[in-house]
């Protein structure tokens, strides 16, 4: 899924490709963004408090809220043992504080995806850009907008292919939620399925597309799931030209409290640990957090 992704981005034209946006790889700056030029154009600038970079158009610090989309330069590569994720982290826990319903909140395995993605939260992160904060009332029609590989919201079992293509493109995915059926949800509480329509920010393109690329999330009914009957499930079929291209369960495995969730949650370690299901670094996760 991440390749047709990645191939039909490449394929795309980039928005807003101009001279302006190339000036800084060539050395030079149109404009000092956050700043002022020294004495002509083409100087270097000498920036505002908050912010860096040879035309002052990097935040020195991201922080939750943030306008600008926090820089990929300025998230780290963090590791952590699988066993040791809890209530504080490192992946952030989604809160009814937060603004989220109860099925969106806490922590969820991306189930049987090997060593490619593990847990994510749609809580609030530092991403900046409108990212990881939900609201019922967009302007975009997205509810929330999550950040793939973004400030400890998501996750990855190696460091494989998978992280490498997230990087490359700055995958985004945006949720459009409906109702039981399939209208604009009026409360939260209606919210039964979703529309998740992937973008990217290297190249500034969406593909809003469920005919060539069709990525839903399906909440399943409380207690439904077959094993997992205490945990917020979310079935995700995929289908690629109408033709069905996958399916797994996005399972809590800690709730809004903070709260493991079992038999989810030791499953889960379980998984991460199988050398023959997660990679080359059985036992760890990765992710990305905002310096």
């Amino acid at each position: 899924m991440l390749a047709l992704i990645a191939a039909t981005a490449l394929a795309a034209p980039t928005r807003g490709s101009t001279s302006r946006q190339l000036a800084p790889a060539l050395g030079v700056c149109w404009s000092c963004n956050h700043g002022s030029s020294k004495w002509w154009i083409f100087s270097s600038c000498d920036c505002d408090d908050g912010w860096e970079g040879k035309c002052c158009d990097m935040p020195s610090l991201c922080s939750e809220g943030m306008e600008p989309l926090c820089p990929w330069a300025k998230l780290q590569e963090k590791t952590s043992q699988c066993s040791a994720m809890s209530d504080t982290g490192p992946i952030r826990v989604g809160k009814a504080e937060d603004g989220l319903p109860t099925s969106m909140q806490g922590v969820f395995w991306l189930t049987e995806q090997g060593d490619s993605s593990a847990l994510m939260s749609f809580a609030p992160s530092k991403d900046g850009n409108g990212l990881s904060a939900f609201t019922m009332a967009p302007s975009d029609g997205y509810q929330i907008k999550v950040r793939v590989g973004g400030d400890r919201v998501w996750s990855f079992h190696d460091k494989a292919a998978s992280w490498e293509l997230v990087k490359g493109l700055d995958l985004v995915y945006n949720f459009r939620m409906e109702d039981s059926d399939g209208g604009v949800p009026s409360t939260a509480e209606e919210i039964a399925a979703a529309q998740i329509i992937p973008s990217t920010a290297n190249f500034g393109f969406e593909l809003d597309l469920p005919s060539v690329l069709n990525f839903r999330a399906v909440l399943a009914p409380e207690g439904s799931h077959s094993k997992y009957t205490d945990s917020v499930v979310w079935g995700r079929p995929s289908a690629i030209f109408g033709f069905e291209g996958g399916y797994y369960d996005l399972v809590q495995v800690i709730d809004g409290e903070g709260n493991k969730i079992e038999p989810a949650f030791g499953d889960w370690v379980k998984y991460c640990e199988d050398a023959s299901q997660t990679g080359s670094t059985p036992g760890e996760f990765h992710y990305k957090e905002a310096a």
